[in-house]
């Protein structure tokens, strides 16, 4: 009885340790796998619980082999079969036990304190924080060191500055909030906000006019839900511009954007700010949206980035000009009507590097807003403004 009891103890304490791994790797799973181990098996090693689930499997395992061993163990004698299993098992129960366990009481007290022992120990061991890997990459004319794991600084090498850095396009991923200018350095500060991959174009400008594109790309990883980690970095050329060719890249930039009929995913969203209005006899509404857990009492309560999603609806219909994750600053939004009685919707996304003024005008035959960029500053160092 005593075996039982000691084989189902060891079972419900790897069944617990197992449950434990599984809800953790479940809710934190890796964006990258190979197959196999599979996502589940890489998400259990980034997080360094392999050896943890494998004890849990070896505790079960052990737990109902001592058990099934005990209960047969009339039927295994009298088959005259040597049970090598039911003598290995005895030993660990002998190990386990070795101390005085003649009454029951003991034996009780003995396992719930090595359940509770193991459930503590378990539950120190996924709570530990998170330690960042940082590390550097050198190349020839720039050089990139994390901070934290999830922030990077890059250095460009300015060659006493006839060359000229600046950042043309940016991912979903990471974005640079801020960056210096010094006499031989353009030096950038870029934080990560999502797991994932993505890439950043930089255009590099030199004396003769000329300018070459360099694209840097980061591998971004979760770890335990909320820490963010960089785990590779590249930066390389992808082009060359001649003269007159940054021209014809700026009017591509500013072909028509149309923005047509589509429903926004709100969920998780809360509406923070909204302006109903009359165009042609019909009602409008122009909303911003932010993230749910950052309204406190109707005021935003701004973190270091947050959800916002622009949208202007009438009946039925919505059309979204913004949704996405931004990092230090608040968009807004504008309406009006020019001499032609024509709605625009004028959107103004500032942050610390970015200042860009879009005007979006409706189309009532197509049932779309034909925008473009009025203004697109990027890389700039936002100061301030008069504006609340």
């Amino acid at each position: 009885m005593k075996r039982v009891l000691i084989g189902g103890f060891l079972s419900l304490i790897g069944s617990i340790w197992a449950m434990a791994v599984l809800f953790v790797a479940g809710s934190n799973l890796t964006s990258g796998w190979t197959t196999p181990p599979g996502r589940f098996m890489t998400t259990v090693a980034e997080m360094g619980l392999s050896e943890v689930f494998g004890m849990a499997i070896l505790f079960v395992v052990l737990g109902i082999v001592i058990m099934m061993v005990e209960l047969f163990r009339r039927e295994s004698s009298r088959d005259g079969i040597p049970s090598m299993v039911m003598i290995f098992c005895e030993y660990v129960v002998i190990m386990l036990i070795r101390s005085e366990i003649g009454m029951k009481k003991k034996t009780m007290i003995l396992l719930t304190a090595v359940l509770c022992a193991s459930v503590g120990a378990l539950v120190m061991f996924l709570n530990r924080p998170y330690k960042p890997v940082s590390f550097t990459v050198d190349g020839d004319q720039w050089s990139a060191k994390t901070v934290d794991g999830g922030s990077l600084l890059l250095e460009l090498h300015n060659d006493n500055k006839s060359r000229e850095w600046s950042i043309v396009s940016e991912p979903e991923t990471f974005v640079s909030d801020y960056h210096n200018i010094a006499e031989n350095i353009s030096e950038f500060h870029i934080i990560a906000l999502e797991d994932g991959n993505g890439e950043m174009v930089f255009q590099c400008v030199k004396d003769d006019g000329s300018a070459d594109m360099y694209t840097l790309g980061l591998s971004i990883s979760r770890h335990q839900k909320t820490n963010l980690q960089i785990d590779s970095i590249t930066f390389k050329i992808s082009g060359c511009l001649k003269q007159g060719m940054e021209e014809k890249l700026t009017e591509t930039a500013k072909e028509p954007r149309k923005i047509g009929n589509a429903q926004g995913n709100l969920q998780g969203m809360a509406i923070y700010f909204s302006c109903p209005f009359v165009h042609e006899d019909s009602q409008w509404e122009l909303q911003i949206y932010v993230q749910e857990d950052m309204l406190i009492d109707g005021e935003l309560t701004m973190d270091d980035s947050c959800r916002f999603l622009i949208q202007a609806v009438s009946g039925e219909d919505s059309y979204v000009f913004l949704d996405e994750m931004i990092q230090l600053g608040i968009p807004e939004a504008d309406i009006w009507e020019d001499e032609q009685e024509k709605m625009h919707i004028v959107l103004r996304d500032v942050r610390t590097a970015r200042y860009k003024v879009s005007d979006f005008v409706f189309n009532p035959e197509e049932k779309k807003f034909i925008g473009s960029d009025v203004l697109d500053g990027e890389g700039i160092n936002y100061i301030g403004t008069t504006g609340k």
